[in-house]
């Protein structure tokens, strides 16, 4: 049944990364559908965090920041003490409300508690911005997708997520939702690294 299980897995991943996703709900159940998502969301491109150039990601983890390639902005930091911590609530006004304005240098390890006091999914993401341009593209690809990676949560409606974060680099960090469309109507806030 393992071997069954892993191959329909397989089968699932090479048919959503050749963008055959429809038809590969169709052959397999619910649950090996979800699981085959989950690891060709951690092997594709997204965001710009895997620097491999074949797009395959070898750079992405287990969804828990242990495995992630660097971003341009930092790295993910699961585990490790937060010098500072932001609340953020998500808004279907399409806008991030931090509780207050982020102060952010490289070498910070910042816990982000993000709460969605809306009625709809959102995402929050951290990268720069070429980062979250191509993560953006991915998305209007794959709008269902659910991230639990170490540079972004997809949080529904009423529930609360935590993302630590080290901050590195000097670009410009560019924290964002890139559900089809939200990213478009301002749901973005930039912080500069000093």
């Amino acid at each position: 049944m393992k071997q069954l299980t892993k191959l329909l897995i397989s089968v699932g991943v090479v048919s959503i990364l050749a963008g055959c996703a429809n038809n590969a709900a169709k052959t397999m159940d619910h649950s090996s559908h979800h699981k085959a998502e989950k690891t060709a969301m951690k092997h594709d491109d997204h965001g710009g965090h895997d620097k491999h150039s074949d797009g395959h990601g070898a750079g992405h983890g287990d969804g828990h920041g242990g495995h992630h390639a660097d971003s341009a902005v930092g790295k993910p930091a699961q585990g490790m003490a937060a010098t500072k911590t932001y609340q953020v609530s998500m808004l279907d006004s399409m806008k991030f409300v931090f509780n207050q304005k982020p102060d952010l240098s490289p070498g910070d390890v910042v816990k982000f508690v993000v709460t969605n006091n809306g009625k709809i999914p959102h995402e929050f993401s951290i990268g720069n911005a070429a980062e979250q341009a191509k993560h953006n593209e991915m998305m209007k690809k794959m709008p269902d997708m659910q991230h639990e990676d170490g540079n972004t949560v997809t949080v529904q409606p009423g529930q609360r997520k935590e993302l630590v974060w080290q901050f590195a680099g000097h670009d410009e960090v560019v924290f964002a939702c890139n559900v089809p469309g939200h990213f478009e109507a301002g749901m973005f806030h930039k912080a500069a690294l000093h």
